[in-house]
């Protein structure tokens, strides 16, 4: 019936929009070429690589707007369009794909506001044509990133993306049609959330009406309805990335608290934008509840009597709890719920539902920690003892209820008991020798030790007689360590233990810097860190959080303590913070700073200094500053031709700025944005400058000149031409530049060579400065770090050789590294080191320190002689906690293992961590590669390369369990499994899937879209890898990396060679999984490759290895300018306009034919209005810009030198209806690109074909 009531609906508004048209052609009709009434429809920003665009790529079809459509949206927002303004429709485009939740501001080119999301004059809708209208979102972009804007006067139509993401764009709007176009955008994840969730009766599970909920932090109560649902609106609603505690309170209920987090994680897998996220942990436990447990158990309650709740989570049976706190006797007895979930008093562990309760009396510990230390015994299939633990820390609450979770974890098979070492130094803050006689005490334990006479400690596991024991320390476990030393303040840290324990530091603060900091006793105080999560840019993560702002609550939300320091390595001071009766606290530190994110609970004790490290949900810098001068288009570039006093306005937006009297400049520009940037001064021609961008990632932009001309000066150029005065309409400059990497020259800073070549090259931030460093690991294990100065150089290395140990447990050096990965492993902001080989998995952890780097002997290897014989590895996230996973590839009867990062160092198998199994089947005994992919919120994707069988594919759900049983995909024609070299993952197309790239022997082969488990229901061997590009025959490829070299938002790759032939190419991406022809870097042999912004000019820089010298050569990004290229102009009609000349370097025209090696041109007599300047001879490339009458427009035409200089478009002219690239097939249409002469129909089933520029940018045009 719903489904019925909404076909009418549609009806009802498909009638009415030919009752109510202001378009004066609707429904009426059209000739013989079609039935339907469709709009003219111009399609912005059609970019064209240098492959054909035929099926699959969605790139084929040319989405059509009828009628209908407008007026379906139209009718709907109660709005309406007048003939003489055109329509634009278009999408936010992340860089994975549509973005959700991107507010757009709409200007025209003076900055004023003509899109208005909100009132009476609302034009702005986040809707698409062609699709059921939705309107009740207004803040910003549905999860089809979509929007669509009414009444837009004709012209250049300005969008920038004010809140959500990073980024900007220019449409143009036509009168009386539909322009559809795109907002290129990084994303600026959520800063805040919505919440919903329902009181809960913990006995009856029905709603509690009347009930209340206070977040920690927060001091608005909130109230639930009548059915108990709690709402929290978005503009309401919770930052982000935070952690809180939750107390529910309702008339007959005990107060009850939880936690409740909302992880960046949780947040960025909700299945809509907006949408809140759910609380399902809001259980009340009414009085008579639990006075009947009580009675029950023979418990007696008091005022002061506190219940704690818990669960063992994964669920497992016989798992002990041992509550301890700092008043043992209080605690009492833990009791157990039994299958059918009664307390059972004669139990002495968990049942299979895995919980437990007991009651504390709180008197005198009121609010304070308790920390449940659970353990098991359980055996394997081969009957070994598996020693499993963990450890949380609930709170004391008189009179209350408190629900804590315990997450437990196996010890690897052979442990022997539940506790694990640790040894390691009592080190200075600040740096310094080892603090000899230190004391150690762990918080909520009894005992100490103390630090030797070198500084040295070591905190031993119980003898191997008493296995149950759970003291000193536990594995899989945090506790609380307070470090004690003569000058220096009491100092509580964290320290997690791990599965088998090992070397951790401890820090000392000296107590008289404290003292001057939080006068006078220096005590009560935090110190933390603040790292970037570096979810949107990888390259930050762990590094120091900037411009970042702090405050700290109290649990009522009352602000408390005051931030006396934060320097630019992230650290910050926290003093004069309240406490209880001289007791523990817990505090929120919360981030205040715009669109960054962060809450966190911390406990902080009034008798010394508390560590703690916070990681932040950074957002990318909103503005940045873009410098330069301004010079005279006639004169030499470079020389001494500034322009002073120029008044320079940004288009799109109401920014103005003055260049000084030598016409230098500074504007502070959104971010990861282009702009129009137009200088005007008495007897100058006002000069529009097309070629102004800013950085995504960087306070500071690269620095690039404006251009102008004065009036004689253009007069004096074209009598240099020939032509005669006065000029007609405007005049088009440029510059032809190629995009790429500018090979080493004698004057750039000299760069180490390596002991030994390049098995593996990373760069890396490997100090504690903001400059780039480089890793290298040879295929014998010598690792050498190589400290970067920000200008390309790296003045100071480190080597030493990487160590293993054998199945005799002998110390070896490590003789066949096969891959190695950098990351923050132990999430402790240092970048650290993972290596494979030898059958041994070794963990390196980053010191951070500029003279080290890494502190030789602190690998960590763990043997991996029995855990199948892996043989290729990579990383992925696998359990949802943010943390870099390990997947390898396996030989025989299970295809892959996989490992779950305990961010301590140390890795446990997916089974042992979530009793989830591997899965079984073979894959082959030969795995050459692996690639692992994360599609949509609940799908993972692993494909592995066999050296016999081929590809094999295995997709998991978001618990670890396989979808499907390997799945077998093809090899494109005349490529053996034996030919695949390696598997990566990149965004190909504009979807928002991760897709498969394949290198081979010969070329590459790709694979877009969904697993093939999710395709079809009955999976087949035939599911092919598609070619993507060949290589030349004497190309022996090793390694390829992702890029985007001419800054386009499409995937390139970089590729280099071994062998004698071996060399390094770059490869240009079209966006749909091929890649144009290749170029040659280097004709040398290359080990290895790496690309990195190594001089902090903006670019991206590629640093290669000699296959035999270890000679290290830094090839710089660079935009060199092209000689040889003959421009041509024309207008939107395709005609040819303006006369073209080619001035040299000293800006003189001499009669050129071509671009001279200043790569510059200038159109003179170019009438007004949109222009293509195209490539015409010596390669591909435009640049759309407007000509202004009496005006000077400046652009910078990248182009491509490679064949094809064209490609084809075969594909079909769609009317969309379920999304972009799907919808009805519309012939009769006349299709062609405006500013060309390319042109054509579409035929039978909406066929057309299309011969368009190579490697540019079309506004193609649908006209009925």
């Amino acid at each position: 019936m719903q489904y019925l009531l909404k076909k009418i609906f549609l009806l009802f508004l498909l009638l009415s929009a030919c009752s109510a048209d202001p378009f004066p052609d609707c429904c009426i009709d059209q000739g013989e070429r079609r039935d339907a009434p469709f709009s003219t429809t111009f399609l912005a920003q059609f970019k064209t690589g240098s492959s054909d665009i035929v099926a699959p790529n969605p790139d084929q079809f040319l989405r059509i707007i009828t009628e209908a459509d407008i007026m379906t949206l139209m009718n709907s927002a109660a709005t309406s369009q007048l003939n003489r303004n055109g329509l634009i429709g278009g999408v936010v485009q992340g860089s994975q794909g549509p973005a959700r939740e991107a507010a757009i501001q709409v200007t025209d080119a003076e900055g004023n506001i003509i899109g208005h999301a909100t009132g009476t004059s609302r034009n702005l809708f986040y809707n698409s044509l062609g699709r059921i209208p939705d309107l009740t979102i207004d803040q910003g972009t549905s999860s089809e990133g979509t929007f669509t804007v009414f009444n837009v006067p004709p012209g250049e139509t300005f969008f920038q993306v004010v809140r959500g993401g990073r980024g900007n764009g220019r449409i143009t709007s036509f009168a009386g049609a539909v322009s559809l176009g795109r907002i290129d955008a990084l994303p600026v994840l959520p800063e805040r959330v919505g919440l919903l969730g329902v009181a809960i009766d913990n006995l009856t599970g029905a709603g509690v009406p009347g009930a209340s909920a206070a977040f920690f932090g927060r001091e608005q109560v909130e109230e639930a309805n009548a059915a108990g649902l709690f709402l929290i609106s978005l503009d309401q609603g919770l930052p982000t990335n935070g952690e809180y505690l939750v107390r529910l309170s309702a008339p007959g209920f005990r107060e009850t608290t939880h936690r409740f987090n909302t992880a960046m994680g949780d947040v960025l897998n909700r299945q809509q934008a907006f949408d809140p996220l759910t609380d399902d942990n809001m259980l009340l436990y009414s009085e008579g509840n639990i006075q009947d447990w009580a009675q029950r158990l023979g418990v007696e309650l008091r005022p002061t009597t506190g219940v704690i709740i818990g669960r063992v989570t994964p669920g497992q049976a016989n798992v002990a709890i041992t509550p301890t706190g700092p008043d043992p006797a209080s605690l009492g007895r833990v009791f157990y719920f039994n299958q059918s979930g009664q307390i059972d008093p004669s139990l002495s562990g968990t049942s299979n539902t895995s919980s437990f309760v007991f009651f504390p009396d709180c008197a005198q510990n009121p609010g304070g920690e308790i920390f449940l230390n659970a353990s098991a015994i359980a055996s394997d299939p081969q009957n070994n003892d598996i020693f499993s633990t963990g450890r949380a820390v609930a709170y004391c609450r008189p009179g209350g209820v408190f629900l804590q979770t315990i997450a437990i974890t196996p010890r690897p098979v052979g442990s022997t008991s539940f506790t694990v070492p640790i040894n390691g130094e009592v080190k200075p803050e600040r740096g310094g020798a080892a603090v000899a006689g230190a004391t150690l005490q762990i918080v909520g334990s009894d005992g100490s030790t103390s630090s030797n006479g070198e500084g040295q400690f070591t905190i031993s596991p119980t003898p191997s007689g008493t296995p149950d024991a759970i003291s000193p320390l536990m594995a899989n476990s945090n506790y609380t360590v307070r470090a004690q030393g003569l000058t220096f303040v009491p100092t509580y840290q964290s320290l997690s233990t791990g599965p088998a324990g090992g070397k951790r530091d401890l820090i000392l603060v000296e107590a008289a810097r404290m003292s001057q900091l939080c006068p006078p006793s220096g005590q009560g105080a935090l110190i933390g860190t603040a790292r970037d999560l570096g979810l949107i840019d990888p390259s930050r993560r762990g590094r120091a959080a900037e411009e970042i702002t702090l405050k700290v609550f109290k649990e009522n939300g009352e602000e408390a303590g005051r931030v006396v320091s934060f320097d630019t390595q992230g650290q910050f001071i926290i003093c004069d913070l309240p406490f209880a009766s001289n007791s523990p606290g817990v505090f929120q530190i919360r981030v205040t700073s715009p669109e960054d994110s962060g809450a966190f609970l911390v406990t902080a004790y009034p008798d010394g200094v508390t560590l703690v490290s916070i990681d932040i949900n950074k957002a990318l810098p909103r503005e940045t500053s873009f410098r330069g001068q301004v010079q005279n288009l006639a004169q030499p570039e470079g020389a001494n031709n500034m322009v002073g006093d120029v008044r320079l306005s940004v288009l799109g937006t109401q920014k103005r700025f003055t260049a000084d009297a030598s016409g230098r400049f500074d504007l502070l520009l959104d971010s990861n944005s282009r702009f129009i940037v137009r200088a005007e001064k008495e007897g100058y021609l006002p000069s529009y400058n097309y070629q102004v961008e800013t950085s995504a990632r960087n306070l500071i932009s690269p620095s690039s000149s404006l251009w102008t001309i004065s009036a004689g000066d253009a007069d004096a150029l074209a009598q240099q031409a020939g032509l005669s005065l006065p000029l007609q309409g405007g005049i088009l400059s440029g510059k032809v530049s190629i995009r790429g990497f500018d090979a080493p020259k004698p004057t750039d800073p000299p760069i180490p060579g390596l002991e030994a070549a390049a098995k593996s090259l990373h760069f890396g931030f490997l100090d504690q400065d903001a400059h780039i460093d480089l890793l290298s690991v040879s295929e014998q294990g010598m690792m050498t770090l190589l400290f970067g100065d920000g200008q390309g150089g790296f003045p100071s290395t480190l080597s030493f050789q990487l160590k293993y140990r054998d199945r005799l447990e002998n110390p070896q050096d490590l003789a066949s590294v096969q891959s190695v990965e950098i990351g923050d492993f132990n999430r402790d902001g240092q970048t650290d080191i993972i290596v494979f080989g030898d059958n041994t998995l070794i963990f390196f952890p980053g010191a951070g320190n500029r003279t080290i780097g890494f502190e030789e002997g602190r690998e960590n290897p763990t043997p991996l002689f029995d855990s199948g014989s892996p043989k290729a590895m990579t990383v992925a996230e696998l359990n949802g906690d943010s943390s870099p996973d390990l997947v390898f590839a396996l030989g025989g009867q299970r295809p892959l293992l996989r490992l779950i990062n305990q961010t301590d160092g140390s890795f446990v198998p997916f089974e042992a961590a979530t009793g989830v199994a591997d899965p079984s089947g073979s894959c082959g005994n030969d795995p050459t590669a692996i690639a692992v992919r994360q599609v949509g919120l609940a799908v993972i994707d692993i494909l592995i390369s066999d050296a016999a069988r081929g590809l094999c594919d295995l997709t998991f759900d978001n618990t670890g369990i396989p979808n499907a049983p390997p799945i077998t995909l093809t090899l494109p024609t005349g490529v053996s499994p034996a030919d695949v070299i390696a598997i990566k993952t990149a965004f190909l197309d504009s979807d928002n899937i991760p897709d498969f790239l394949l290198l081979h022997k010969t070329g590459g082969a790709f694979f877009l879209g969904l697993p093939p488990a999710q395709v079809q229901d009955t999976p087949t061997t035939n599911i092919a890898f598609l070619p993507s590009f060949d290589l030349p025959a004497d190309f022996i490829p090793t390694r390829m990396l992702f890029t985007d070299i001419n800054r386009d938002s499409r995937a390139d790759l970089v590729i280099g060679g071994a062998g004698s032939t071996g060399e390094a190419r770059f490869l240009i991406g079209s966006g749909n999984g091929a890649f144009g022809s290749s170029k040659s870097i280097l004709s040398s042999p290359v080990s290895d490759l790496a690309l990195a912004d190594a001089d902090d000019d903006g670019k991206e820089d590629l640093i290669l290895s000699g296959a035999s010298s270890g000679a290290l050569q830094l090839f710089r990004g660079s935009d060199s300018p092209q000689a040889g290229i003959r421009i041509e102009a024309r207008n939107a009609a395709g005609e040819w306009v303006g006369v073209a000349t080619y001035p040299d370097q000293n800006g003189r025209i001499a009669g050129a034919t071509a671009t001279t090696d200043s790569g510059r041109f200038i159109f003179f007599n170019v009438p007004a209005g949109l222009t293509n300047i195209r490539v015409a001879e010596g390669g591909a490339g435009n640049a759309l810009v407007t000509a202004y009458s009496g005006g000077l427009s400046y652009t910078h035409l990248d182009m491509d030198p490679i064949q094809p200089t064209t490609v084809m478009v075969d594909g079909q002219v769609i009317n969309p209806t379920a999304g972009e690239f799907a919808g009805i097939s519309v012939e009769g249409i006349e299709v062609s690109s405006l500013g060309t002469s390319a042109k054509t129909m579409s035929g039978a089933e909406g066929r057309y074909q299309l011969h368009l520029g190579a490697n540019s940018e079309h506004i193609i045009k649908l006209d009925p």
